[in-house]
């Protein structure tokens, strides 16, 4: 994402640091936020049955496009991470047609 499109709003906060507050999905589907450009299209290109790949660094929303992707469709998805306490994070944003995991748990 570029860092125009990190200034327009999310569908939930996705601020790291003490305080940051993680929503739920029913918190999330109450707040009515746009999606970004980026997460519009992958959530759209998910929902008609695409197979994506969402690669972008720390803090640039891709958790949040995965709640928006859950909440549009009822797909089965993967939700590959480095750190555990990301994974633990998708998990409780996430739900159960959901598969989260390290990619060292994969192995």
């Amino acid at each position: 994402m570029t860092a125009d499109e990190n200034s327009k709003p999310r569908a939930t906060p996705n601020q790291a640091g003490k305080g940051s507050r993680t929503l739920s999905q029913a918190d999330a589907a109450s707040h009515q936020v746009e999606a970004t450009e980026e997460q519009a299209a992958a959530r759209d290109a998910f929902t008609v049955g695409r197979d994506l790949a969402l690669v972008a660094g720390a803090g640039t929303g891709k958790t949040s496009t995965l709640v928006m992707m859950d909440a549009a469709s009822r797909r089965l998805g993967m939700y590959i991470a480095f750190d555990k306490p990301i994974v633990q994070e998708a998990k409780t944003r996430s739900g159960t047609n959901v598969r989260c995991s390290t990619s060292h748990g994969l192995a």
